[in-house]
């Protein structure tokens, strides 16, 4: 249907403005004038029924078709939120491609970073094997050198040893001709000969000292300081006697030697050593307090040593 609501009702009014006048001329004339008028009142009241039941028919035609409208008004309310919904979609799909990218991107750094650690490991392993086959090298040479060390010294030891045991015979022959000589009544060169054999013992059992000879040096300077008391090297031979001990373990007599050295030669530059070597000695055999003791006469008497400096070190431990 075509005709809309508005228009009817402006038919409707000019219809009945159009009749009035007519009517009203009419009336003027005569009575059958005025009979006309309210047939025609009658008419439009009539066609006014009759409009207003097109009006109703009207208005529920436009109900019905309202109603359809209003439906597909939700529908494009639908539509608009559907539209945006895929708005929304076409963006998170960009989202997600770039996101992608940046994973291709990642992705291949990793794997350079990948090849690069390979090749720095294999150069480096490499490097590494270079560098144990240089070590192994001078590893071996050293080895050999040592070796040869070891053997230069064990050759050396015993030439130096064989060489004490010949000026030890040498010593014993002059004192044997020293004695027979003496035994014979005869002049003999003494005061020559008792300095160098004196010399000679010394030296010899020193020898056997530097050789680790330990228990020939023992004896050897035992016999020294028997056979010449009023030596000059006579501190010396105390502190390389008790030394000799000390080096066997032997802190028992060690330590008489050490304190002869102490008491009888307070002056003697082997005094602070003899403190120092008497504390050790002291420390082994479990005598702490004991130590702790010579160890503090050490370092106030010989302050400015360099045993009293070890001195210090030591007794810091033991306390």
């Amino acid at each position: 249907m075509n005709i809309s609501l508005p228009a009817v009702r402006a038919a409707a009014m000019a219809a009945l403005f159009i009749l009035v006048p007519i009517s009203a001329h009419a009336l003027f004339e005569d009575v059958d004038a005025r009979r006309s008028l309210l047939d025609l009142r009658k008419q439009v009241n009539e066609l006014s029924s009759r409009i207003d039941a097109k009006l109703d028919a009207l208005q529920q035609g436009v109900d019905s078709k309202l109603q359809p409208l209003g439906a597909r008004i939700d529908s494009k309310a639908d539509t608009k939120a559907l539209l945006k919904l895929s708005e929304e979609i076409d963006k998170l799909r960009l989202e997600i491609a770039a996101l992608r990218g940046q994973i291709e991107v990642v992705s291949n750094d990793i794997v350079n970073t990948q090849r690069r650690q390979k090749d720095f490991y294999t150069d480096l392993d490499q490097r590494m094997r270079t560098l144990d086959q240089k070590q192994a090298a001078l590893d071996t040479r050293q080895s050999n050198a040592e070796a040869k060390q070891n053997s230069f010294e064990a050759r050396q030891s015993t030439i130096e040893n064989k060489q004490g045991s010949i000026e030890f015979k040498l010593a014993n022959m002059d004192q044997k001709r020293a004695d027979a000589t003496g035994s014979d009544g005869l002049a003999a060169p003494v005061a020559t000969d008792e300095p160098m054999s004196e010399q000679r013992t010394y030296d010899l059992a020193l020898t056997q000292f530097k050789a680790q000879n330990f228990r020939a040096a023992a004896q050897g300077f035992t016999d020294f300081l028997k056979r010449f008391p009023d030596s000059t090297n006579l501190s010396q031979g105390y502190f390389w006697l008790g030394s000799s001990y000390y080096a066997m373990q032997d802190c028992v007599n060690a330590i008489p030697a050490f304190q002869t050295v102490i008491t009888r030669f307070t002056n003697s530059q082997r005094a602070p050593d003899a403190m120092l070597s008497m504390a050790e000695c002291q420390s082994d055999m479990k005598d702490k307090t004991a130590a702790r003791q010579t160890l503090s006469n050490l370092i106030k008497r010989f302050p400015s040593s360099a045993a009293a400096k070890t001195g210090k070190e030591r007794l810091a431990e033991l306390k």
